[in-house]
């Protein structure tokens, strides 16, 4: 067994295999949206199914990718250093901002990946994240999909679940 996949073992082992749901990020969402005046609905359910709004939620892309829902920050920032140390293709936090991908971006702003664990931080940076692929050119569906994969079959996919999730958050926000 190599290092790596005892290492990512070990990691299983102490995580949670389901993410609890978590109040109190919708009030966060609402904020970080109208500093890049985007929809908090859509925002809301891009936390929804990237995360499951566990503030802590960690995706590591190692074979068939291994999700990771600590009990808190303390645990995060542990399964967050491990993985980091064995690869860049960690998602993290509630919108799940892929380090590989965006981590030139967030150290130009000031932010080390652990700062990512903070949810208005994280939110701040999934919402710039957000503006830019939805400042592209295509149908909102194909913008919104770049979100998640530069790949369109992937894409629309993506796109469909954070639009029934972001519906289902705006009927349950007018009851």
């Amino acid at each position: 067994m190599s290092v790596r996949r005892e290492v990512v073992t070990v990691l299983l082992a102490g995580s949670l295999l389901a993410a609890p749901a978590w109040a109190g990020w919708c009030p966060l969402s609402n904020r970080a949206c109208g500093v890049e005046g985007l929809q908090s609905s859509v925002v809301e359910g891009i936390i929804l199914v990237e995360s499951g709004g566990n503030p802590w939620a960690l995706h590591v892309g190692i074979g068939k990718g291994y999700a990771f829902y600590p009990r808190n920050r303390a645990e995060a920032r542990r399964f967050l250093a491990v993985s980091l140390a064995l690869t860049d293709a960690v998602d993290i936090g509630l919108m799940q901002v892929n380090w590989r991908i965006w981590g030139k971006a967030a150290r130009n702003l000031g932010l080390a990946p652990y700062d990512l664990l903070d949810p208005q931080t994280n939110l701040w940076m999934g919402c710039r994240i957000l503006a830019e692929v939805l400042a592209t050119d295509g149908p909102f569906e194909a913008r919104l999909g770049r979100y998640h994969s530069g790949r369109p079959e992937r894409g629309r996919w993506y796109a469909r679940r954070v639009l029934a999730a972001a519906r289902e958050v705006e009927g349950g926000s007018k009851k």
